[in-house]
């Protein structure tokens, strides 16, 4: 879907501006474990270690960055008024972990995401 990650990890340029992507993703509860898949336009994908940002632009309105570590969903922060620019920033400081787990949780909508 992108060009190869560099050895040292980092971003990951889709280019796939006008194409959907499947992404799956699951969240662990108590019964078990459900898997979502979800179709997104993905514009740039950062990693680094165990550590991966994906920004994705929802319903051609707003950017939207997904946070993962360990391959397990973290949170995602919706941008509707910051520029590609600010998005990815923090994209950046995730995957450099300036950016924490709390931070993510805390502005995260979608609270079931933590549902255990």
């Amino acid at each position: 879907m992108g060009a190869p990650l560099s050895p040292g990890g980092g971003m990951v340029d889709t280019q796939v501006l006008g194409t959907c992507a499947s992404r799956r993703e699951s969240s662990s509860l108590s019964q078990g474990t459900i898997i979502k898949e979800t179709l997104m336009d993905y514009y740039n994908k950062f990693q680094k270690d165990n550590r991966e940002a994906i920004i994705s632009f929802v319903d051609d309105e707003y950017l939207m960055c997904s946070f993962f570590e360990d391959n397990q969903i973290v949170g995602r922060i919706e941008y509707p008024d910051k520029s590609r620019h600010y998005v990815t920033d923090a994209a950046e400081n995730w995957i450099t972990q300036v950016m924490t787990v709390e931070t993510v949780k805390n502005y995260t909508k979608q609270l079931d995401l933590f549902s255990k």
